[in-house]
């Protein structure tokens, strides 16, 4: 939770830092936002050990959840790579650029959730 107020008061600074360099010299701006994702998430990373432990936990009291933890991970990695790739395009003023990150991500996302979807239906399957 610590973590998560200083990357919000770090984005914060840096938004309205942004903002007044925008006007002069917009290519300094989207360095400056580049190198504060790259802040934030090292800060964040801290924060996933305890997201690992949870999951070491339950492959110990589950055996099968290791086919289905691994592509979840998957795509929520997926999920937050596409997220701030589009959004850091956006304030670059590359729309289209966004879109297509935000496409390349859905089909990354659904390509690794893919096994997982292969199973459940198999499983639906067996019980029909």
């Amino acid at each position: 939770m610590e973590t998560a107020f200083k990357a919000s008061a770090l984005a914060a600074v840096i938004a309205m830092l942004t903002l007044i360099i925008k006007r002069t010299n917009p290519e300094l701006s989207a360095l400056v936002s580049l190198a504060a994702v790259a802040a934030i998430l090292t800060a964040a990373v801290g924060a996933s050990e305890t997201l690992r432990e949870i999951l070491s936990e339950i492959r110990i009291l589950s055996a099968d959840c290791g086919k289905y933890a691994a592509p979840l991970m998957k795509c929520t990695a997926i999920s937050v790579v596409t997220k701030i790739s589009a959004e850091l395009c956006r304030d670059a003023s590359q729309s289209s650029v966004a879109s297509a990150v935000e496409l390349a991500g859905t089909m990354c996302a659904f390509a690794a959730a893919s096994p997982m979807i292969f199973t459940m239906l198999r499983m639906i399957g067996d019980m029909v």
